[in-house]
Parts: structure tokens; sequence; C-alpha cells
């Protein structure tokens, strides 16, 4: 393969990357495409010298800025863009409830190991609980001994 080929694949695959990693957590691929054009103008530095060097870093630069600005600009409404960006708003949603002070003295099962935090079956639900003190064995029977905030702390029956 001609050195020139080899630069050009490398720049194209580096480009792309970066594209598909504006719709990507991580900045990966984003990383990897940065390497590509690094490497891409190391093989033209050693092949055709600086001047070829620079202004293949020039070109890199502007292709990249104006590739990100496309793939941000009309990226989301392609048929791909749209299957991966949410498109409606979640409502009625909500992280977890904050238990309520019934549930004080109420017992259930660790269905965890409690080291000191874990998950308890109180009732006929699951619920994130904290251990009063030290740890709690999975299948142990816990009781509700207090509420602070989003916590439910439990000690072992």
């Amino acid at each position: 393969m001609e050195t020139i080929w080899l630069i050009t694949l490398l720049v194209a695959m580096g480009i792309a990357m970066i594209c598909v990693d504006f719709f990507l957590p991580g900045f990966v691929l984003g990383s990897i495409g940065m390497v590509l054009f690094l490497v891409a103008l190391a093989i033209c530095y050693r092949d055709y010298g600086l001047n070829w060097a620079a202004a293949l870093f020039v070109a890199e630069a502007v292709l990249g800025i104006g590739a990100a600005f496309v793939s941000i600009r009309y990226g989301p409404e392609t048929r791909t863009g749209k299957k991966m960006i949410l498109s409606h708003e979640q409502v009625a949603q909500h992280a977890s409830d904050h238990p309520t002070p019934e549930l004080v003295g109420q017992t259930g099962i660790a269905h965890t190991m409690l080291r000191p935090s874990g998950t308890a079956l109180i009732g006929d639900k699951r619920y994130d609980v904290v251990a009063e003190s030290g740890m709690i064995e999975r299948a142990s029977a816990v009781e509700v001994i207090a509420i602070d905030g989003t916590r439910i702390i439990v000690r072992k029956i």
C-alpha cells in the first residue's frame, strides 16, 4: 500500500471515530481517532518531511472540527441518530420514593449481605437499607429502627 493511501485511510478512520464518539459516552473512540491522526502525522513527517506534515496537521484540524460540527448538527436527524438519542421527555419518573415513617418497626429479611448497606425485603418490596452497626448476613431477620432522610436503618433481630 502506498504511504499516501495509508495516511488517507488513517485520517478517514480517525474522523469517523471522532464523529461517532459524540453519540457515545466516554470519549474512547474520539481518543482512538486522535491517536490515528497522530500516527498519520508521524508517517507523513517520516516520508514527506516537515512541510507536508504541517499541512496535514492543518487539514486534520479543519476536517476534524468540520466533521464534528456536521456530526453534532445533522447526526441527531438521521435514522441511526434518532435511535441513539432520547427523543421524548420522561415525566413522572423519579429515582426512588422517600421511605415513609410507617416502615419504622416493620420486619423483613436481608436480601443481600448488609456491609453495612445492602437490600432487604420488607413486606413485599425491596428497599436499600443500612445496618445500624456491623454486618448482617443474608437471609437474616431485620427490623427497621429509623428513617434518616432517604436512608432506612435496620438492625438484626
